[in-house]
């Protein structure tokens, strides 16, 4: 298995250095440093995360549950909890929020290790197999809306993500930046509206939400390598 980014939001130290040597002998890297929910979730807004293992009771107000109804609420990043807490209560509130595994301190090494590696098998083969659904209604809304100016918070707001953790599982599954999908698509509409309708260049322009036709010229030339009179003219030569 490559290398994978791992997070550990531990506020014992030395547990927290424990996990880190275990996981890194694997070939992965592991952060240790965000030992609270508010710094946990900056990290997260800022970098591509594969696994969270967190423990539950944190030096802090918020605790491990809390991170994890945020994960599973705002992100697909998998997560397992890690902790000496195994009561009847704190495993019904668990139970609740579906952690990937769940491990009790102490722990033996290989026990980490075979969980972890596990729920990253499952995860990659679900990122493979599948377009989440959140993805699958913002593609559905940008070719519902894609005459009007769309705005990345809008399509974030959709999947309840950050901006940042939308924009990034975009990209990996359609290999373009949501910019550069919608700009796409809106080229896309464009040539075939020049081929099929008379509408005046300024006209379609503001049809498809570019604003200036200045705007639509240097989109449609840069992403063609031709100017959308003579694309027009050159295609309707041919019907």
């Amino acid at each position: 298995m490559t290398q994978k980014h791992i997070l550990v939001v531990e506020d014992e130290a030395f547990i927290a250095m424990h996990i880190q040597q275990v996981l890194e002998a694997e070939g992965h890297l592991v952060n240790v440093k965000q030992n609270t929910v508010s710094k946990a979730k900056n990290y997260l807004a800022a970098n591509e995360v594969d696994l969270v293992i967190i423990d539950i009771h944190l030096n802090s107000d918020e605790t491990g549950i809390d991170l994890a109804k945020y994960l599973k609420t705002h992100t697909l990043v998998p997560y397992m909890f890690l902790t000496s807490y195994s009561d009847q209560e704190t495993l019904q509130e668990i139970s609740k929020i579906d952690p990937a595994a769940f491990l009790v301190k102490p722990f033996k090494p290989e026990d980490l290790v075979s969980s972890v590696f596990l729920i990253l098998k499952k995860h990659q083969k679900e990122s493979d197999d599948t377009i989440p659904y959140q993805l699958k209604q913002v593609i559905e809304y940008i070719d519902e809306n894609i005459e009007q100016r769309i705005n990345i918070k809008t399509l974030a707001q959709l999947t309840r993500w950050e901006v940042t953790h939308f924009s990034r599982l975009f990209k990996k599954h359609f290999h373009y930046t949501p910019h550069q999908y919608i700009l796409n698509v809106k080229i896309e509409r464009a040539k075939k509206q020049l081929i099929d309708s008379c509408d005046s260049l300024q006209d379609l322009a503001q049809d498809l939400g570019f604003g200036a036709y200045s705007n639509f010229y240097n989109a449609f030339k840069k992403m063609t390598n031709s100017t959308p009179e003579k694309f027009r003219l050159n295609h309707q030569k041919l019907k």
